[in-house]
């Protein structure tokens, strides 16, 4: 079963993924949803998940590189995903010391978890 935590503050982009886990996995997958990076960490705290998608902007961070950072100590092995309808600019990503980030244009989300995103 994946396990996987979506940090964004749009309730549309949950019910979404949820859409996109669910043709791809049937039932098994658990989504969890955390709409702030606060609280976010108080869910990683006790929990790990194999993906965690993070918006690129959530407010009051202006993008991955506040965001991973404050992060980065809770992620463990979890696939890290940012998500933002402009992947095309390298400025925003963060220094991410070795750990694999992704970064997917919310346009392209369907397709790229229909055809193995979090299958590898």
């Amino acid at each position: 079963m994946k396990q996987v935590l979506l940090i964004d503050d749009d309730v549309m982009e949950h019910k979404l993924l949820e859409t996109f886990l669910f043709r791809r996995y049937g039932g098994a997958f658990e989504l969890v949803w955390a709409n702030t990076v606060s609280a976010a960490i108080e869910i990683l705290r006790t929990r790990s998940f194999d993906a965690i998608f993070i918006d690129r902007i959530l407010p009051p961070h202006l993008g991955a590189r506040e965001t991973f950072p404050l992060l980065a100590g809770h992620i463990g092995s979890s696939q890290v995903i940012y998500i933002s309808s402009d992947t095309s600019s390298y400025q925003w990503q963060p220094d991410s010391n070795g750990v694999p980030i992704q970064f997917i244009d919310k346009l392209d989300m369907r397709d790229r978890i229909m055809n193995g995103l979090l299958d590898a």
